[in-house]
């Protein structure tokens, strides 16, 4: 089994100047933990909401003033999304993404297309789940 035969299509992304305010809203209201960060079509970067509570303990213990805590959700996704982002492209064997994936402790991996390197889906760790259960139900 190969990437394209697992990952979702069309990835729900975010640009890497969109405030984090948006990207909590869009991974609260689409039930999702990644935004692939797109600029221009290209993958610079991923944002988790674990990035984002991270950030959130973080800015909050550092500050007095409790509207610095609320301005800081205006502040552009680039200043906490991960810039170093491990991808796989569509014909990459399934075992191979599942390696990265616990090799990166990461929960999620952007399927890149090999020539053009745009995104064109995305494998978290639920797709990996679900192509798991069906193989043990069989």
């Amino acid at each position: 089994m190969i990437a394209n035969e697992v990952m979702t299509r069309k990835p729900v992304s975010i640009k890497s100047s969109a405030a984090i305010r948006d990207a909590i809203r869009m991974l609260y209201e689409l039930d999702f933990r990644h935004l692939p960060v797109l600029d221009d079509g290209e993958l610079v970067g991923m944002v988790s909401d674990r990035d984002l509570k991270s950030f959130q303990v973080s800015y909050a213990i550092e500050q007095e003033d409790p509207n610095e805590l609320i301005s800081c959700l205006d502040k552009p996704i680039h200043s906490v999304m991960q810039t170093e982002v491990v991808t796989v492209n569509p014909e990459t064997d399934l075992v191979e993404v599942i390696e990265q994936m616990i090799g990166n402790k990461i929960g999620a991996i952007p399927v890149v297309e090999l020539v053009s390197g745009n995104l064109c889906g995305i494998i978290s760790y639920i797709d990996i789940l679900k192509v798991a259960k069906d193989a043990l139900a069989d």
